[in-house]
């Protein structure tokens, strides 16, 4: 937890119908990694890659779904990944919010359906995660993309093309993007 009790980052650590950090499944995974006995920075950053690499990119059966069941379907994109994201770093008391404005459905083209992606509306909700850690904001949405679902667009579009809009992908830099739980000064990418 917060070494400041009672502060204005209180209700950034509160459980929601969404965030079901008390959910069985969740409680016995943040014991069973023993998330909460590491040093905080070290502690998120186990949470976001788990997050990141063992709940791999895919489309749940729709957005408002809870974390617990994010996790027991082991795939989601920037909204059911965030979500789970979100309650797993409440979970381990690190205060977090939620950010989301609307994007270009572009970045869909290539995996979802044709006809899908034809009727959807053009522009798409897309979101991310913030955690409050060490005294600042840091902006989290590298965690969309697994490793695996990232080294098949790597080999399929790389080395003939750095940027790319589609693939549930947004990067000016396919070969390297910021996606990696490391410190660096202001940032943790």
């Amino acid at each position: 937890m917060l070494d400041r009790p009672n502060t204005q980052l209180d209700i950034l650590l509160k459980e929601t119908p969404l965030l079901n950090f008390r959910a069985p499944a969740i409680r016995k995974l943040v014991d069973q990694r023993k998330w909460k006995d590491l040093p905080l920075f070290d502690r998120a950053g186990a949470v976001y890659d788990f997050v990141r690499n063992e709940i791999l990119f895919g489309y749940n059966k729709t957005d408002n779904i809870p974390a617990s069941q994010v996790l027991a379907d082991g795939i989601g994109q920037c909204n059911t990944k965030g979500t789970l994201l979100m309650a797993l770093m409440r979970a381990v008391g690190i205060p977090c919010r939620l950010h989301g404005f609307t994007i270009h459905k572009e970045l869909q083209r290539g995996v979802v359906p044709g006809l899908v992606y034809k009727i959807a509306p053009d522009n798409i909700l897309h979101s991310w995660v913030e955690i409050y850690l060490e005294d600042r904001w840091i902006n989290l949405e590298g965690f969309i993309l697994d490793d695996v679902f990232l080294s098949a667009l790597q080999q399929k579009f790389l080395p003939s093309r750095q940027s790319l809009c589609g693939y549930g992908v947004g990067t000016d830099c396919l070969s390297a993007p910021q996606v990696n739980w490391v410190r660096c000064a202001g940032t943790n990418r």
